[in-house]
């Protein structure tokens, strides 16, 4: 896979990304702004054009301030969209001092990126977790009818951010409460 596309496809806000990805980046603590810049900046370590239902490829970059970060995405070579699948923190162990490893209009994915499911645009329920506190809305997503997974826009997974400052800073002032939740010993 050649990065480039990747990269336009982010410039371009042709971007999907999966609830897997928006839990794990939450979980690392990442931003998309710093998915984005560790990606535009990073290069492919790891290609695996073989992926069904669309080649994908390992990206290793660096945020900002110079954290390493390793996020895999998929590619759709026919309406040029991109769908971010998985981020993470790569594990120091491995690769500290390491720069590397020895159509608008149409849906952007026709088929799941997971799994190769057919997709189908819906209405679905997002739990989004901040420090004690958790939320629930209801988001537009296309969602996998074969292994559930769902992809959301770039502007829902920046909303899921915002959510998540504002519930772990207890700034639920313009949410509805709606009953209580117990951890259960």
């Amino acid at each position: 896979m050649d990065i480039a596309h990747i990269v336009e496809a982010i410039g371009a806000r042709r971007v999907r990304i999966t609830d897997h990805e928006d839990e794990e980046a939450a979980a690392d603590r990442l931003t998309l702004d710093e998915i984005y810049f560790a990606a535009l900046s990073g290069e492919i370590i790891e290609d695996y054009p073989t992926d069904k239902p669309y080649p994908s490829c390992l990206i290793y970059g660096r945020t900002s301030i110079g954290e390493p970060v390793h996020s895999v995405w998929a590619y759709n070579a026919d309406t040029r969209w991109a769908v971010l699948v998985t981020v993470y923190r790569p594990d120091p162990n491995l690769w500290i001092n390491r720069e590397r490893k020895e159509k608008v209009a149409m849906r952007p994915f026709q088929k799941c990126p997971v799994c190769g499911g057919e997709l189908v645009e819906k209405d679905v329920e997002k739990l989004l977790r901040g420090g004690v506190h958790t939320g629930v809305l209801v988001v537009r997503a296309e969602a996998c009818l074969h292994c559930g997974e769902r992809l959301y826009s770039e502007e829902t997974a920046r909303r899921f951010e915002q959510i998540r400052t504002k519930l772990e800073r207890q700034d639920t002032s313009e949410f509805r409460p709606i009953g209580r939740s117990f951890q259960v010993v």
